[in-house]
């Protein structure tokens, strides 16, 4: 409990306890009814107490006085929603209007699909020289997986490889351009794992 300032002044207590043969000062109130709103309570539902009296009227008071076994159970059931109403969520008639609902207003549709396509292609960043020469090399496009760069680097060394080609110029240059765009994209900050 914050303590109060010199400056503060207590309020007199403007109730006296309602305990039979008790007339103390009854700073504390308690409900007479069972409350289940979020409103306060009125003045006329409330009894007033002493502190000696509110502890032994907490003690004694009972929530689910009156009450049978079902009539709890739905209370706690409904506790679990803060009592607050809900319905049933059927799942398969919520996705079916969802789909209704996409077709109508062709959300994410061609118009979409186009202007994100024209989007990607306009901030693509531009690549330098020496990894557009590599990637045509492979045959691939940038940016790209490693998987895929790896599996294209791996079939056209078999294609051209010297020992395959039985002393072909043409096709040891091709080897050699190969291994260097290889190693030229595996440094490059174009591929994705």
């Amino acid at each position: 409990m914050p303590r109060r300032s010199k400056k503060e002044k207590i309020e007199p207590c403007l109730h006296s306890c309602e305990w039979k043969d008790c007339h103390e000062p009854a700073p504390h109130h308690a409900p007479k009814i069972k409350h289940f709103s979020d409103r306060p309570l009125r003045e006329s539902e409330l009894h007033w107490f002493c502190p000696l009296h509110i502890r032994e009227y907490n003690r004694q008071w009972d929530f689910f006085s009156g009450m049978n076994q079902k009539e709890i159970e739905a209370y706690y059931k409904e506790a679990v929603t803060g009592h607050r109403p809900t319905s049933k969520w059927d799942l398969r008639a919520d996705l079916n209007s969802i789909w209704q609902w996409h077709k109508q207003v062709n959300f994410l549709g061609e118009k979409y699909q186009q202007d994100r396509a024209a989007f990607k292609e306009k901030i693509k960043p531009a690549l330098p020289k020496h990894l557009k020469e590599a990637a045509e090399i492979l045959g691939i496009d940038l940016p790209s997986p490693l998987k895929l760069i790896k599996k294209r680097y791996k079939l056209l060394v078999k294609q051209h490889h010297p020992d395959v080609n039985k002393g072909c110029k043409a096709s040891e240059e091709k080897f050699k351009a190969i291994n260097q765009a290889y190693h030229t994209l595996l440094d490059c900050d174009f591929v994705t794992n």
